[in-house]
């Protein structure tokens, strides 16, 4: 999820490290990859994989969780791997991204949403990133588009007609004023999300109730309340959960940021249509990213291809 730095490969990579380990635990560091030279360690991926860590210490996992953990384990270091590829593509362009370029992205993002400061960090406990994540995000995706921009940004042509039939397939998400008041419950690995839906649907438990006994996300102790959000400012994921629920009713799991996810709708307050020319520059924006992304993403499978990598 964030842009690690990675040391250079020498005899120190094979020593016991301490750094950042609690009282009676070791962490001996090794090499588990070689990425063009340079090299991803054991306690690196340890650190990105830190809060999941600390989510089943000390519990007992049953085969299947303990299935998902490696899934998780192998899309984290796959990540890794990633971001080291785009870092060394970036140094080959002379491409660099300033702290003020950050700034000012984050800066647009607040503005474009409204959001004070206190707004900010709130969106971002939703999403489960930490600011250093977030920003180490931001930092990466200004990169990829400079990138993409020295090869393929001119072969992008979003043309008038694909934007109507954007905003044709997708009419019922463009509303101003509307807003949902909602309950989340994130819950650790070990936790079966179909298992908890059923109970709560079956008044087995109240969704409160669960929420302050399984959550691990924002709201928990207080029912799973997270508040009153405007649906603008919702991510696709939550978005498409929610859609064509009542009011008390209960979104099948689904996933962010490799966490299960149940939202309840606590309330709706329904806004107004918006006109085709009020959307028609977001649905641009929106048409340009996932052009650029599919773009990104083929540019990635060329730069894996082409490199060498070993897996240890």
């Amino acid at each position: 999820m964030s842009v690690r730095t990675t040391i250079l490969c020498s005899a120190l990579a094979c020593l016991v490290m301490y750094t950042g380990v609690s009282a009676g635990e070791l962490v001996v560091d090794r090499i588990i990859a070689v990425v063009n030279d340079e090299i991803v360690t054991q306690y690196e991926l340890e650190d990105r994989l830190r809060p999941i860590n600390e989510q089943i210490k000390g519990k007992v996992l049953s085969p299947e969780q303990e299935a998902q953990i490696q899934e998780i384990r192998e899309k984290a270091l796959q990540s890794m791997v990633d971001d080291m590829l785009l870092e060394q593509e970036a140094e080959r362009y002379n491409i660099t991204v300033s702290e003020a370029e950050v700034k000012a992205e984050v800066d647009r993002l607040k503005e474009s949403h409204q959001w004070s400061e206190q707004d900010f960090k709130r969106q971002l406990a939703l999403e489960g990133f930490s600011e250093e994540d977030f920003l180490d995000d931001i930092r990466r995706g200004i990169t990829k588009h400079r990138l993409i921009g020295h090869m393929v940004q001119s072969k992008v042509v979003i043309t008038d007609s694909e934007i109507e039939q954007e905003f044709k397939s997708r009419q019922g998400e463009f509303v101003k004023g509307k807003f949902v008041r909602l309950r989340l419950i994130l819950l650790p690995p070990e936790a079966s999300a179909p298992d908890l839906a059923k109970d709560i649907r079956e008044a087995k438990m109240s969704f409160a109730e669960a929420a302050d006994k399984y959550s691990q996300g924002p709201g928990a102790g207080q029912g799973g309340d997270i508040g009153t959000l405007a649906w603008k400012d919702l991510a696709p994921e939550w978005r498409n959960a929610l859609d064509g629920l009542s009011a008390g009713q209960v979104t099948e799991p689904f996933e962010v940021n490799e966490t299960n996810v149940l939202l309840m709708l606590e309330a709706a307050e329904e806004g107004e249509s918006q006109e085709f020319t009020e959307v028609k520059e977001e649905i641009y924006a929106k048409l340009y990213k996932d052009r650029l992304d599919k773009i990104f993403k083929e540019y990635m499978e060329q730069l894996r291809r082409k490199a060498v990598i070993d897996y240890r």
